[in-house]
């Protein structure tokens, strides 16, 4: 592996950012009455936290593909040119087929509510538009789903990052339907996001990802068009990685 020490499964990403989102749901909560948040509200946004990148921890890939944003960013763009595919969309399409294929109680409205909350867009529930900040922020993307991968990167590949992700969340109210974090906290915020562009230069990016991505390309149309059939989009088997890992003949080439 190109960073050992950065080894963890879709199941701690899905249960920290569930953590993160009930954590700041439940404040608001607590803290401002006015904003009259429902049960059923907490208990979305807990959903969607756990389900935005949906995954299996077996023998299944995420909803990001193999290797995560390459798959959306550089093989469907070419394997589907025709095809709008986010990882998002993915994980909209795994949570209705996992409800239904598991019978899962859920109001036809909360399903339509997480999936909003998944891809970060209010739609019909635009005057409960800061719901929408808490998962995946399409506003400013400052969101639990950054606050959990930019922390856990940090610590498991050794980054130093002053930014406290509990303090932003212990700093930040419903303001006029937004998240609005202290003033105090610019500096914080600066720093997240200077930190996430280093992550990005460093490590996200690095040449040998990218050589990967270039090898996923030209080795893998073939499972593009299969992409809209969930049971199938589940059994993409880890031979698709372990096959581009195999053609890696001589790693110190690009190392």
């Amino acid at each position: 592996m190109l960073v050992p020490s950065s080894a963890h499964s879709h199941l701690d990403i899905q249960n920290r950012v569930s953590h993160l989102a009930g954590t700041l749901i439940e404040r608001f909560k607590r803290e401002q009455p006015e904003l009259e948040i429902t049960n059923s509200e907490v208990k979305c946004i807990k959903l969607a936290g756990l389900c935005h990148d949906l995954g299996t921890f077996s023998n299944i890939l995420s909803c990001h593909g193999p290797f995560s944003h390459i798959f959306d960013n550089e093989f469907m763009p070419q394997a589907k040119p025709e095809l709008t595919w986010s990882h998002e969309q993915a994980s909209e399409m795994m949570l209705e087929y996992l409800i239904d294929d598991n019978n899962i109680d859920l109001e036809k409205d909360e399903i339509e509510l997480i999936k909003g909350l998944i891809d970060g867009k209010p739609g019909r529930h635009s005057q409960r538009g800061f719901l929408f900040d808490i998962v995946a922020n399409k506003r400013n993307s400052v969101d639990v789903d950054k606050f959990d991968y930019i922390e856990r990167d940090c610590y498991n590949l050794g980054i130093k990052s002053s930014y406290d992700t509990s303090r932003l969340m212990a700093m930040c109210r419903v303001v006029n339907n937004q998240i609005c974090f202290h003033h105090k906290e610019v500096y914080s915020l600066y720093d997240m996001f200077h930190t996430r562009y280093s992550l990005f230069k460093r490590i996200y990016t690095h040449r040998v990802c990218m050589y990967i991505s270039i090898i996923s390309q030209t080795n893998y149309f073939y499972w593009g068009r299969l992409l809209r059939k969930p049971e199938i989009y589940l059994a993409i088997p880890l031979s698709f990685a372990q096959h581009v890992s195999e053609t890696l003949d001589d790693i110190s080439l690009v190392s």
